[in-house]
């Protein structure tokens, strides 16, 4: 085996195994700090969950970096901090600015932070990203070989790409699974797309936002035993976010930046149709309702895991698709492009995904009622909730 090709592929597993090895110490930290989704009319739970799982997935970030960073140091390795990597990148600052995007969903995931504060916060992680050399600096001219500069609005540009990244997935973590699900298979196509272009500091980002994510899944598909909460969330797009833009800094074209875009389509598609629809009834775009994508699959009668696993495969063809576009030149792009824009259509057509912009006025259904699932630690849950366990 390439010796390349192994150290990507034990750095996956670096990942993966902390973050097997953390969740079960953040399900016993949420219960110690209370950090617990309890079922109620604003959630699809019908049992207590723990809803820290986000540090797990950051352990298993940074443990595979600091793995990373100990091969580079010890044998010479090709990567993030030494030869080979994108000179005017500052993975550490980078990292910081990661770590301070969990660190702000952890505390909202533990005291429900305002939502101007949450977002705030966000901005700050982002900026540090953008700051450390990570950036939208500029694209090139799809009509023409010119090269288009952003100059200064760089800056703002790329906070504003970042902090859009993490939001879409936090919005369409709603379902058992689904947000992990979603950017598993998003950070694979990044990873085959970075891979066949030598793009290695994208490839081993992917490459551990795969293994994090599916190790998580582990106690995350349904019935889930533990929820990654605004920390994983926010972490895994802000995460989703960079290695696009590394990816675009090596390939400055429009197709670079476009590509995953089309890999995260249905979170992006969900959160477009949730502005318009809170615009169009006259909420504040960050207040809660039940018509995300999700919860109109669970009204049309489909199960939480059919559910989970129809927006998954829709999100492994809009995947596929953009390998495919990422192959190809000229006038194939568009044609794909707008193949994948016309399968889309007609799947929110199939599933009903229009009726909630489309109504002109928004009425809350009740979530059918139906027998509680087991949890394999539901049992445990209750008593912690009852008091017949220590806190």
């Amino acid at each position: 085996m390439d010796s390349t090709l192994l150290h990507i592929i034990v750095l996956g597993l670096v990942a993966a195994g902390v973050t097997l090895a953390l969740a079960p110490a953040t399900k016993w930290l949420s219960k110690r700090l209370g950090a617990i989704d309890y079922p109620s009319k604003r959630r699809i739970n019908t049992y207590p969950v723990p809803r820290l799982g986000g540090l797990a997935l950051f352990g298993g970030l940074l443990v595979a970096l600091m793995f990373e960073a100990a091969g580079e140091h010890l044998f010479d390795w090709e990567g993030f901090f030494g030869v080979g990597s994108l000179a005017s990148i500052h993975y550490y600052g980078v990292i910081t600015g990661i770590a301070f995007v969990t660190a702000v969903g952890t505390v909202d995931d533990i005291k429900s932070l305002h939502p101007g504060l949450k977002f705030t916060g966000q901005i700050v992680g982002a900026c540090i990203i953008a700051f450390s050399g990570v950036l939208l600096s500029g694209i090139g001219d799809p009509f023409s070989s010119d090269f288009i500069e952003f100059g200064p609005w760089a800056y703002p540009l790329t906070v504003l790409y970042l902090v859009a990244f993490a939001n879409i997935i936090n919005l369409i973590d709603g379902l058992d699974g689904l947000a992990a699900g979603v950017v598993s298979i998003a950070a694979f196509g990044l990873f085959i797309i970075a891979f066949s272009k030598g793009r290695m500091e994208a490839v081993m980002l992917s490459v551990i936002l795969v293994g994090i994510c599916l190790a998580f899944l582990r106690y995350n598909r349904y019935p889930a035993s533990l929820y990654m909460g605004d920390s994983g969330a926010l972490m895994l797009g802000t995460l989703l976010g960079i290695i696009s833009l590394i990816g675009a800094m090596r390939s400055p074209t429009v197709i670079a930046l476009i590509i995953p875009i089309v890999f995260a389509g249905i979170p992006v598609l969900d959160t477009l149709f949730t502005i318009i629809r809170r615009i169009r009834h006259g909420k504040p775009i960050h207040r809660f309702d039940l018509e995300h994508f999700h919860h109109i699959l669970l009204r049309n009668g489909f199960h939480q895991r059919q559910a989970a696993s129809i927006v998954c495969l829709w999100t492994g063809l809009l995947t596929g698709g953009g390998i495919l576009i990422s192959n190809v030149h000229g006038i194939m792009v568009y044609v794909l492009f707008v193949i994948l824009v016309l399968i889309s259509a007609f799947l929110m057509w199939r599933f009903g995904l229009f009726d909630s912009v489309l109504r002109h006025h928004y009425v809350p259904r009740e979530r059918p009622s139906g027998s509680r699932p087991e949890s394999p630690d539901s049992q445990e849950l209750d008593d912690y909730v009852s008091g017949d366990k220590d806190r």
